[in-house]
């Protein structure tokens, strides 16, 4: 089996004295997530309440809002869907929550035109066994990747989310002698591997917070790889996860995203000029654009929806050259962003950090653009005439992001 690629021991007198993985034997090559992947995830609304009924609702309203049409095609069950293991190992999911089972649910979300995706663990419990109490055990992948990648394969599934989460708790984990980062490079490169020989190409999403220099490894492993800790309801957390993007764009790569966690359109503590600084900061980052929200999509305001859907950050995030946005500088406690774009084209972004509106004048040239240069305001489409500067007005907490094109 694939997992015999992966460790190496040295034992001198019985006891283990160093334990090396290798890199992984496998690039992904998946030919999956050339651009950015566009989800809506159950996991904070439902949780372990999550039913056929909550995906199928979910699904409903990408469909019936538009979402569909500006480009999140994937709808993706979190954790708690499992029922269990049969006599043979094979998953099943639970049979009071997902009566018709999941190859009925992926066959109706493929029905109205999207991708349907699914959770699992590289430990043998999930995180909800871990913190949730979830019963359901052990219905983590270790020792079953092949299995299950063979299951969801089979089931039609198109995008899995793997979950360290608590994974080198286990006793086989312990006992290996690899460190954590060790023991996260083979066990995701075991299901990597599944999945290739599963015949299905799935979307490969990993979490493991962003620890252990992730973006450095995972590109090899994964379509996406998490790069922060679970983002929260605060605008201080959003602004430290755009921190955490500072100096990893180069990792980013077509089929290969830093992933900064969700979308939180939900929260009530955000301003509307917070929530545009998330949204658009997230598209500058070529991100993944994940909807984690604690309420229906259908809850979302007019003015959430289409911010969600303008059409102008969406085909930033979504731009074919697939670089991300680096971070240039900070002036005024404003943060200056650029991203190089497919066309010849450039994004910037003016980042204010202050809690006050401030103006701010940028020469082109600081934002490796030099020159002359027209502006579109990717927030409300008004143009700038051509010029070699840019000078505008933040609102406090707010992003004001900028397509520039030759004059």
């Amino acid at each position: 089996m694939a997992g015999r690629r992966y460790m190496a021991t040295v034992t001198v007198a019985g006891m283990v004295l160093a334990a090396v993985t290798a890199p992984p034997a496998m690039a992904l090559d998946n030919g999956r997530a050339t651009t950015p992947p566009m989800v809506w995830s159950e996991w904070l609304q439902a949780g372990c309440n999550v039913s056929e009924d909550v995906i199928e609702d979910g699904a409903d309203a990408l469909v019936s809002q538009g979402y569909a049409k500006a480009g999140y095609d994937t709808v993706q069950v979190d954790d708690c869907w499992q029922g269990g293991r049969d006599s043979t190992g094979e998953l099943f999911s639970s049979p009071s929550r997902f009566p018709h089972g999941v190859k009925y649910l992926a066959d109706e979300t493929h029905a109205k035109g999207l991708q349907f995706g699914i959770y699992g663990t590289p430990g043998t419990m999930t995180c909800a066994g871990y913190y949730n109490g979830f019963k359901a055990y052990p219905v983590g992948s270790r020792n079953h990747e092949r299995q299950d990648a063979d299951t969801w394969a089979a089931q039609g599934v198109d995008y899995l989310k793997y979950d360290w989460c608590g994974a080198d708790w286990d006793s086989e984990a312990r006992k290996s002698g690899l460190s954590v980062k060790n023991q996260q490079v083979r066990q995701y490169g075991l299901m990597r591997d599944a999945l290739k020989a599963s015949g299905r190409d799935i979307t490969y999403a990993i979490s493991q917070y962003g620890k252990y220099d992730v973006a450095q490894w995972a590109g090899d492993i994964a379509n996406m790889w998490r790069t922060s800790s679970d983002i929260g309801d605060s605008f201080s957390q959003i602004e430290s996860i755009i921190d955490t993007q500072k100096g990893i764009s180069q990792y980013s790569r077509p089929g290969a995203w830093n992933d900064p966690d969700g979308i939180r359109f939900d929260a009530t503590t955000l301003t509307m000029d917070e929530k545009r600084t998330h949204f658009g900061m997230w598209c500058m980052f070529a991100a993944p654009i994940t909807f984690a929200l604690k309420t229906p999509l259908s809850s979302l305001t007019d003015e959430e929806r289409a911010l969600a859907q303008n059409p102008r950050l969406i085909a930033i995030d979504q731009d074919p050259l697939g670089q991300a946005a680096t971070y240039v500088s900070t002036r005024q406690n404003v943060q200056l962003w650029t991203r190089p774009l497919k066309n010849g084209d450039k994004a910037i972004a003016l980042f204010n950090m202050n809690s006050s509106s401030t103006t701010i004048t940028v020469p082109y040239s600081d934002l490796k653009a030099d020159g002359t240069w027209k502006a579109v305001d990717q927030f409300n489409g008004s143009a700038k005439p051509a010029f070699d500067s840019i000078t505008v007005t933040i609102p406090a907490h707010g992003t004001t992001i900028w397509r520039l094109s030759r004059a």
